[in-house]
């Protein structure tokens, strides 16, 4: 989940309207952590954390990419 957060900092410093969703329920790692990471590296205002979604076609739809760790 670090990586992807650091990964998403160089995405962000060349296309700055980008927008990353986080979703899923606190299960492996906790959601809070993941929001302390994104403020850590001054990255929470391109995050948004929804929590778990019931049917991901609708959130698959809406994204150019996806990962899932």
């Amino acid at each position: 989940h670090k990586a992807f957060i650091l990964s998403a900092g160089k995405v962000i410093a060349k296309h700055p309207n980008c927008i990353f969703i986080i979703s899923g329920e606190d299960f492996e790692i906790d959601m809070n952590h993941l929001r302390d990471e994104c403020s850590r590296y001054d990255l929470e205002e391109h995050f948004r954390f929804i929590g778990k979604v019931d049917d991901v076609r609708d959130l698959i739809s809406l994204s150019d990419i996806g990962v899932i760790p």
